[in-house]
């Protein structure tokens, strides 16, 4: 949004959890900020780690609390000039809804940027818990929350009637002593699997081949494993008859093929 160079006076934080994004966001080009959670407690969790000088206006720039639904936005249409969501879409049970509800609730040419968990993410752990309980008991059950890939967020930005679509994906790495670290930093994220066809609870025998296969596959060379993280990065513009379109086939004054080869430029 930083280099976005245009003003946005209303922005929703969707999944604002305690208010780290909205901190982050450029708040010399925006009036006020609406923060959108399913529970009081996410809104207030870690307020200081958030500085949240914010709540006093001292950057004057107002922010409103609000405890609500993201698949049931409680939002007039046309109430935001930009909505951002920030690593908390994974949640949504609906998302082809929540997108076009963002929509509903953005401006014309209004901007919804966001960042969501791929499918890549924590495949270490996905494949070396199902080889573990493959080994163990013979059958595997899902321990990891399905994820989305890019072509699923282009799928849904385009259905929900975006335009100027941007995707784009990253991995960030990050090395754990063991297994069991990396599963206790989820679990006090509140990253545990929500899935309802998730198996029963891992027993002891399951977890020690897990970190023995784990270390096997995937561990590093100082005795560390990694857990990648998979993140999936996307803009989409609410349509306006001032966006620039795209050129209607057959319009173009010059023919790519007067160039000749390419190699011999």
């Amino acid at each position: 949004m930083i280099d976005v160079s245009r003003t946005f006076p209303k922005v929703l934080d969707l999944g604002a959890g305690a208010g780290h994004m909205t901190v982050a966001l450029p708040l010399d080009r925006i009036e006020a900020v609406v923060q959108l959670e399913n529970t009081r407690q996410m809104l207030i969790r870690d307020r200081k780690e958030a500085q949240y000088k914010l709540d006093d206006g001292a950057d004057g720039v107002p922010v409103t609390k609000v405890v609500g639904d993201e698949e049931f936005l409680p939002f007039q249409p046309k109430s935001f000039n930009a909505v951002i969501s920030c690593l908390g879409m994974h949640w949504v049970n609906d998302l082809p809804s929540m997108f076009k509800q963002v929509h509903t609730t953005l401006v014309q040419d209004g901007m919804f940027m966001g960042a969501v968990f791929g499918g890549d993410t924590l495949f270490e752990l996905r494949c070396s818990l199902q080889l573990a309980e493959q080994e163990v008991k013979g059958g595997f059950s899902p321990h990891i929350s399905p994820m989305l890939g890019p072509s699923d967020v282009g799928g849904l930005l385009q259905g929900a009637g975006y335009t100027l679509l941007t995707v784009d994906q990253d991995c960030i790495v990050v090395n754990y002593p063991s297994p069991k670290e990396l599963m206790e930093d989820l679990k006090i994220m509140g990253e545990s699997n929500a899935s309802n066809t998730k198996g029963e609870k891992l027993s002891d025998d399951v977890l020690e081949a897990n970190a023995r296969i784990y270390a096997k596959e995937y561990g590093n060379d100082d005795g560390t494993i990694p857990a990648s993280f998979d993140i999936i990065y996307f803009i989409g513009w609410t349509p306006d008859p001032t966006q620039q379109k795209p050129m209607k086939p057959g319009s173009a004054d010059i023919n790519l093929m007067e160039f000749g080869d390419v190699n011999t430029v």
